[in-house]
């Protein structure tokens, strides 16, 4: 999870687009202003825990998924604020269905040469996944570089290197 400790050390600055996984243990919903419902759901793993919002566009969307016990991805951006405790904006949820083993891309040999545009997209959404590249000279597993498998990530990976994640 994105812990307090990770924020404080500055892996994590205000704005970070993240994904994590957890439980959550406990979810109140609010009536806002404008009649509609939002939710703060608390997600805990083994490591912390950290407090999600869920606005009403996307809660309309996600109300089903965002149950107490219930163990899922969130994917969201992060609202750091060092008198109040960091918090998650979520944009998206599903149910977790397994642990992600590493996050794999083909690069053609021409796509190789156009590294650096990964690299500064990679270090956009660092996490906790490692990274693999597989190309003609074989598979490159970084396991020093570690990614946050979120669909933002893969979006712009498929914007600039078309076909190399399925």
């Amino acid at each position: 999870i994105v812990d307090e400790n990770s924020i404080e050390e500055g892996l994590y600055p205000d704005g970070s687009e993240v994904s994590i996984v957890g439980i959550i243990s406990v979810r109140r919903d609010k009536l806002t202003k404008s009649n509609t419902n939002m939710a703060f759901i608390t997600v805990e793993d083994f490591t912390g825990s950290i407090e999600a919002i869920i606005f009403p566009k996307v809660l309309s969307r996600l109300d089903s998924v965002l149950t107490e016990n219930s163990i899922v991805m969130l994917h969201g951006r992060l609202d750091v604020k060092d008198d109040e405790g960091s918090k998650l904006l979520v944009d998206s949820a599903a149910p977790f269905t397994g642990v992600v083993e590493s996050f794999k891309i083909r690069l053609s040999d021409e796509q190789l040469t156009r590294l650096d545009k990964l690299k500064s997209i990679v270090y956009n959404h660092k996490g906790t996944v490692p990274l693999e590249i597989e190309c003609s000279y074989g598979v490159v597993k970084t396991n020093n570089i570690l990614v946050d498998a979120s669909p933002g990530l893969k979006e712009q990976i498929n914007a600039i290197f078309p076909g190399s994640i399925s």
